[in-house]
């Protein structure tokens, strides 16, 4: 196998390269390639010549000896440093019980720990709803105005009927997700809907806004 030379600089002429890189070659060729670009003179003048104080005959020796086996190799110490002793707990094992109360006691105490409400919304009082947040209350009927069903379509009769209907034909519930069942039609036709009127090429139906962004952001990274 071909080594790379140790004292390789940006002044090596194209003709050693093409000699010791096949990809170079068949890139260099013709002139022409859209990988290999010839760098500014704004990045050429901060690349430094890589040096090394071995001669050539000492790294070619040292690349041509074989690997040495475990039992050559020198014993690595089991001591604990200091500095690993000083910053280990006394007991070896982290709390992780006692760190996890400490921080759910921080967002409680700077008021960021988010408790979820029980609501059951009425189909026939919108926008209001029963709430069964509070253990010592059996229930109370609230106002719900932060809901993302802006105008009550949920309750719209033709909706309910539709609801009803489709119920009935297929049951409840997809059965699992898209690669284990497939895809609902009704999705399908929905996500072309929904394309149509935002003048896009396709859409993909997600169930919440938080599923929707972490698909996007975990695709695009």
């Amino acid at each position: 196998p071909s080594f790379v030379r140790p004292q390789c600089r940006a002044t090596d002429s194209p003709s050693w390269v093409k000699g010791h890189c096949p990809f170079m070659l068949s890139e260099l060729q013709d002139g022409k390639s859209k990988i290999v670009q010839k760098a500014a003179p704004e990045v050429q003048e901060d690349v430094k010549a890589f040096k090394t104080d071995l001669p050539s005959s000492l790294v070619s020796v040292s690349l041509r000896k074989p690997f040495s086996g475990p039992q050559e190799q020198e014993q690595i110490s089991g001591k604990v440093t200091h500095l690993i002793q000083n910053n280990m707990p006394g007991n070896y094992v982290f709390s992780y019980d006692q760190f996890f109360r400490d921080k759910i006691m921080e967002k409680k105490q700077d008021h960021t720990y988010r408790v979820f409400k029980t609501v059951n919304r009425w189909a026939d009082a919108y926008p209001f709803a029963q709430h069964f947040s509070e253990a010592s209350v059996a229930s109370k009927d609230v106002s719900v105005w932060c809901s993302n069903d802006y105008l009550g379509m949920s309750r719209h009769p033709q909706v309910l009927q539709a609801t009803q209907e489709t119920l009935q034909r297929h049951g409840a519930g997809a059965g699992g997700t898209r690669n284990i069942s497939g895809t609902s039609k009704f999705h399908v036709e929905l996500e072309q809907e929904l394309a149509e009127l935002h003048q896009k090429d396709s859409a993909l139906l997600f169930s919440s806004c938080f599923v929707a962004n972490d698909s996007t952001l975990f695709t695009l990274a």
